[in-house]
């Protein structure tokens, strides 16, 4: 029997969710910036609903990483951006928002 394998719109749901954690921006917050009802985030987040595209992108900027992050690309900071390369970052992510400095 093949592994259990989450979907593409939970894995993106999570991605999204520790970006606000790591950040402390509430569902409400994050609804209110997106334009929808609290409820559409919560099950965007985990994974019952896509979220569009240009919400996506909304999202890309808000946390100011590359877009393709929330889709579980591995991009690496440049090596002489100091605090952005190494520690502190969640594994599916690999990527450190410039507000974190």
């Amino acid at each position: 029997m093949p592994a259990f394998e989450q979907s593409t719109d939970y894995k993106i749901g999570a991605r999204i969710h520790t970006l606000m954690w790591h950040a402390k921006v509430t569902q409400v917050e994050m609804a209110r910036r997106l334009q929808i009802t609290q409820g559409a985030i919560s099950r965007k987040l985990r994974g019952e609903r896509a979220f569009s595209s240009d919400e996506l992108l909304a999202v890309s900027k808000m946390f100011n990483v590359p877009i393709g992050v929330l889709f579980g690309e591995k991009e690496k900071a440049p090596a002489d951006t100091p605090g952005l390369s190494s520690g502190g970052l969640h594994p599916e992510l690999n990527w450190r928002p410039s507000h974190y400095e």
